[in-house]
């Protein structure tokens, strides 16, 4: 079995944040059963091997799914467990839940600039005391779904800010459905205390609902990439 994504990892420069302001994964109805077809297992089991969850744990994960009940990664649980990653490219963060699933934050190491799957592409100028970050990609997703928007944004050694959020994406996989509501610059300027916040509101349905806030938060003394339910 295989498959594919990633999400929580501490960066010092910025913050992705998986809900905050409004429930983070809040569930409005019950999902119902579904068959997973093969291709879909293939490729969300890829993201499984990759980071070692063992193929009798997928097997109950599927089950889970196809008898309409959501895996704790999608919120409402914490982390039984996390572990850290790094290579000579990314560092990233695994955490691991108790029913086996799991959701992980990588940071691209490779490039200037920062270069991740949660924040990617980016590049900087740095001006004294700070430095500005241009076109940087912040993405937050546990396998089904991912979801995100562009950002530059500015950290100087007393504030943060975010200057301006655009292109919101947003991608599952079947069962699931994805849909974009709200995208915006909550307070664009922040302190260590009160950071400056833009946020992606997103739904994810199946059968039920499950409501996504991909949260990014700034400050002049450091960031970090979260997925929500790990707060």
């Amino acid at each position: 079995m295989r498959r594919k994504n990633r999400l929580l990892v501490a960066l010092g420069a910025l913050a992705l944040l998986l809900p905050a302001a409004a429930p983070a994964n809040a569930v409005t109805s019950t999902p119902t059963p579904a068959p997973i077809t093969e291709e879909t297992k293939d490729q969300l089991g890829e993201y499984m091997d990759k980071y070692g969850v063992a193929d009798s744990v997928q097997i109950q994960l599927w089950k889970k799914i196809e008898d309409g009940v959501l895996w704790d990664s999608f919120g409402g649980a914490e982390p039984v467990s996390s572990r850290e990653i790094e290579t000579d490219k990314s560092i990233s963060t695994v955490s691991t839940f108790e029913d086996g699933s799991i959701r992980v934050a990588e940071v691209m190491t490779g490039t200037p600039g920062i270069n991740a799957r949660g924040i990617t592409m980016c590049s900087t100028s740095s001006f004294p005391g700070g430095a500005q970050y241009n076109n940087c990609n912040a993405t937050d997703g546990n396998g089904w779904a991912t979801a995100g928007f562009t950002t530059t944004f500015i950290r100087s050694a007393n504030y943060g800010k975010i200057v301006d959020v655009w292109a919101p994406t947003v991608q599952c996989m079947k069962p699931f459905s994805c849909s974009y509501a709200w995208h915006g610059i909550v307070r664009s300027t922040g302190t260590d205390a009160v950071p400056a916040l833009a946020q992606m509101n997103y739904g994810l349905t199946w059968g039920g609902t499950v409501t996504n806030n991909v949260q990014l938060k700034i400050s002049g003394a450091s960031a970090t990439i979260y997925n929500s339910v790990n707060n």
